[in-house]
């Protein structure tokens, strides 16, 4: 029922395209540019990609805390994009750096494993 209703609006969009002639050079213009955005895309989460697997080996053994959370941590490379856009939209990017630098003891120490999880140095120039 509604999707049918939706589908028209739709159509009605495209019959506006087709008549306003500005709008079509607008139109057609999105659609050439399509394949452009598609590459720059890839490239971007290329790049996301590479410094979430670096990310990954880097400060996969800081803990949770308030500011890597369970939805945004090093843990895994999934958890690490999504960390990863969070520092690209500019939200709290400071604290999270901050949060992977090296502690002090009190707040870290050793893990089961006998590895230490106190941050790293890297998470500057990172």
């Amino acid at each position: 029922g509604t999707s049918i209703i939706r589908i028209f609006r739709v159509a009605r969009v495209f019959r506006l395209v087709k008549k306003a002639r500005s709008m079509q050079q607008l139109f057609l213009t999105l659609m050439y540019t399509l394949p452009s955005l598609v590459n720059i895309t890839m490239l971007l989460f290329a790049t996301f990609f590479i410094f979430g697997v670096i990310g990954v080996q880097l400060f996969a053994r800081i803990p949770i805390n308030d500011t890597l959370h369970e939805h945004g941590n090093f843990h895994n490379l999934g958890l690490a994009l999504m960390l990863l856009y969070q520092v690209a939209t500019t939200e709290t990017w400071s604290d999270i750096m901050a949060a992977c630098m090296v502690q002090s003891p009190p707040s870290c120490g050793h893990n089961l494993v006998g590895k230490n999880d106190c941050g790293t140095n890297w998470a500057v120039p990172y």
